[in-house]
């Protein structure tokens, strides 16, 4: 089992009941921009991931509900913002989300990256 399928395991999954609904273009946009910019910004700079990532979290953090074309893209990016908060394998209490970062151990930074990169071609296929 890999760590993207424990997480999905661990977060309640939705279902999607309904065609997406449609969505202000200007939403849709503002989501699919910030998304693609998320897995940009994931994916060049510095060396290690988890020094990208607090720049992700700024990228994806504005993005709201009624941005997202259907409940299961927002369910993926709530479960990918709880990742990076929620990170502290030792329990301890961080002062910064950067130092809580730092701690991720490079493979659990990768199953993130993955999660991102998948997400930004879901929206895209939205669209």
């Amino acid at each position: 089992m890999t760590l993207i399928d424990e997480l999905q395991m661990r977060t309640p999954q939705v279902e999607e009941t309904q065609e997406s609904t449609s969505i202000p273009l200007l939403n849709l946009a503002h989501a699919r921009q910030q998304v693609a910019n998320a897995a940009e910004a994931v994916a060049v700079g510095a060396r290690r991931i988890q020094d990208r990532l607090a720049n992700v979290w700024a990228t994806l953090s504005p993005i709201k509900r009624e941005d997202m074309p259907n409940d299961k893209l927002w369910a993926d990016l709530v479960a990918i913002m709880n990742r990076m908060v929620f990170y502290n394998p030792s329990g301890r209490r961080p002062n910064r989300m950067n130092a809580s970062l730092s701690l991720m151990r490079d493979h659990h930074a990768n199953a993130l990256k993955e999660m991102i990169c998948r997400l930004d071609a879901d929206v895209r296929a939205t669209a």
